[in-house]
């Protein structure tokens, strides 16, 4: 559940949330110590506050504004509940408009100072709940001092806050935006392909992605074609023509591919070509996989540590992919041995391709068996995509490349300030 939805039931749980707060969650007065004065914890009593029926819910968050603390988390979740179901006071100091450089949204507060002791009792008294949006934290001395005045703690389930929270007793949990919080408080991040960095980025508001997309590195996965030789293609004599798929089939995906190609594309294959094989070639197939070798023109031969055979004796590499994302290093493989490949769109996401140049794309079984088939009877286009790949692979994903962009990342960052910490550990 996100942030609204805790927030708009709380007028019902909150008589039973302050008759049941059990006597071990409530501080003793020493805690208090951490934000208030020794003479304004003198003149404390506890004497928690009726809430009267008829007023909104006063939701308080006390502290200094900072990253790490979920401020426009809770903004952004306060712009969604409907206008006049509660009220919202921001209670501290620091630079609100760094974290949320917008209009407030209807029905907040900010008091952006420090808190003088005697405000900040009227505060926690006269509050319906205090929230703790922290997206990172170790410990809150500020929950058992909302027991202390007999309130209830809706708070993000972050480093050892839900240690000192009972759900639906002392309050309520929700999940932080951890994934947001952790880019955020990076100096730089490394993603395997521009889509994955293009979902990190989507984790953050629109305000933030244009200066935080300068963190961002694409770093694909390479491979050293300096050690190792393109294949030589050799049909292998009185067989029919080889269909290879190389990968572990204990992978869900890969399994799920091959049955498709097995079942709804080779069929088509094989009836323009009906001496044409599969070869599925992979740690740990299946059951599944393993009865397709029940047709005479189907091989499952497990994991081999020397396939050199079979990636000689390839006319066509298949990635029948229909699930998965990432990059699918079989490709680069493929292209790195010179053995011409058809993989599907998703096959291909996260990796530089030319369709029909170094690579042939294809979505549906007819489409698919249509591109396997060209690479049979059309020794140029087969000649041409074992070039090419291989030049492609060469260029564009050798470690050497890719390295050297690493390198220089590396070289900015040591000879650059460090990037402000997300958490102050001293708060």
């Amino acid at each position: 559940m996100e942030l609204k939805d805790y927030i708009l039931p709380l007028r019902k749980w909150w008589w039973l949330i302050l008759a049941s707060v059990p006597a071990a969650h409530i501080t003793s007065l020493p805690l208090l110590h951490l934000f208030l004065s020794h003479a304004a914890q003198a003149q404390l009593q506890h004497t928690p506050p009726a809430l009267p029926a008829s007023s909104p819910l006063l939701i308080l968050f006390f502290g200094r504004f900072l990253p790490y603390k979920g401020i426009s988390d809770l903004l952004h979740a306060w712009q969604r509940l409907p206008p006049g179901s509660a009220r919202l006071i921001l209670a501290g100091p620091g630079d609100l408009a760094l974290l949320w450089p917008h209009d407030l949204p209807p029905g907040v507060e900010v008091r952006n100072r420090l808190i003088p002791d005697a405000e900040a009792i009227a505060l926690f008294r006269s509050c319906s709940l205090l929230v703790l949006p922290y997206i990172q934290a170790t410990q809150s001395a500020l929950i058992p001092a909302a027991y202390y005045f007999g309130k209830p703690v809706l708070a993000a389930a972050a480093g050892a806050l839900p240690e000192y929270i009972l759900p639906h007793q002392t309050g309520w949990l929700f999940s932080p935006g951890d994934a947001a919080a952790l880019a955020a408080a990076l100096a730089a991040i490394l993603t395997v392909t521009a889509e994955d960095r293009e979902h990190l980025l989507r984790l953050f508001p629109s305000f933030q992605q244009a200066s935080l997309a300068a963190r961002f590195t694409v770093a694909p996965i390479s491979v050293d074609p300096a050690g190792v030789d393109r294949v030589s293609h050799t049909p292998q004599p009185g067989k029919g023509p080889l269909i290879l798929h190389l990968g572990t089939m204990f992978w869900p995906p890969n399994v799920e591919g091959v049955l498709w190609f097995a079942r709804s594309v080779l069929p088509l294959i094989q009836q323009a070509q009906p001496t044409a094989r599969f070869a599925i070639i992979g740690k740990n197939p299946p059951p599944a996989v393993q009865a397709l070798a029940a047709d005479p023109r189907i091989e499952v031969t497990g994991y081999l540590a020397d396939p050199s055979s079979y990636l000689r004796a390839a006319a066509a590499f298949v990635v029948p992919l229909l699930a998965g994302s990432g990059m699918r290093v079989k490709i680069l493989d493929a292209w790195l041995w010179g053995i011409p490949i058809v993989t599907t769109s998703l096959g291909a996401e996260g990796i530089a391709v030319r369709p029909g140049e170094n690579i042939l794309l294809a979505d549906d079984p007819a489409q698919f068996a249509a591109a396997v088939l060209s690479l049979l009877h059309d020794p140029v286009l087969n000649q041409r995509l074992r070039s090419q790949g291989r030049t492609w692979i060469e260029a564009h994903y050798s470690a050497q490349t890719i390295y050297a962009q690493i390198d220089a990342l590396y070289d900015r960052l040591l000879s650059s300030p460090p990037a402000p910490k997300l958490v102050d550990s001293n708060q």
